[in-house]
């Protein structure tokens, strides 16, 4: 996170699913964005994503789709993986 003249406020390393790894504060900067713009929650450690909660640890949704099956069978997946 940059300041208003692009000086390093707040700086973070994610592990693959998006848990913070670890964090540099520059500043006193209050930074609750996660990967994708995602709402870092301080009181479940859940990252919230508009319509429904991530939990970085796994890489998974705690709540099913809201587009249901049109989403594919799996309600709870963050990504389609390849593997």
């Amino acid at each position: 996170m940059t300041d208003k003249d692009g000086r390093l406020l707040w700086f973070g390393d994610y592990y693959g699913w998006g848990k913070l790894k670890s964090e540099t504060n520059i500043t006193e900067a209050h930074q609750p964005f996660r990967l994708q713009n995602q709402y870092f929650d301080r009181e479940t450690g859940l990252h919230y994503n508009f319509f429904r909660y991530y939990e970085p640890e796994c890489g998974r949704f705690v709540n099913q789709d809201p587009i249901g099956l049109f989403g594919g069978i799996n309600l709870y997946r963050f990504a389609p993986s390849k593997l």
